[in-house]
């Protein structure tokens, strides 16, 4: 098996960095470029695919979008709404938030949020 790295080294583009291309507004010879320089990963291991099946990657690093994960709402012990808020204004610009609490306390921060 190839690796993303030794692809890019090699001059070839892969399905996986079409991908991030196609999601960054970049070209894919671009993402390649920096994946061969190291400046930039695709984390999109084939052999740890969910059990769908499918594998979505994206690019981390210098030429792409930040990607932030901000856990919002999550603890049931240590949060308000108000730091919940502060934590989300951190991740403006970045990927899109998800909230994957449940929790009766987060749907306040949820909607105030929005």
């Amino acid at each position: 098996m190839t690796t993303q790295y030794q692809a890019a080294v090699g001059g070839q583009t892969t399905p996986e960095m079409s991908r991030v291309a196609e999601r960054e507004g970049m070209s894919a010879e671009k993402i390649r470029d920096e994946v061969a320089a190291g400046r930039l990963v695709i984390p999109a291991n084939r052999n740890h695919l969910p059990p769908e099946g499918r594998l979505d990657p994206i690019g981390i690093g210098r030429a792409v979008t930040t990607k932030i994960n901000a856990n919002i709402g999550a603890s049931p012990v240590r949060s308000s709404g108000e730091e919940e808020l502060e934590k989300l204004a951190w991740r403006l610009g970045s990927a899109p938030t998800r909230p994957w609490t449940s929790r009766r306390e987060a749907i306040s921060t949820r909607s105030a949020s929005v």
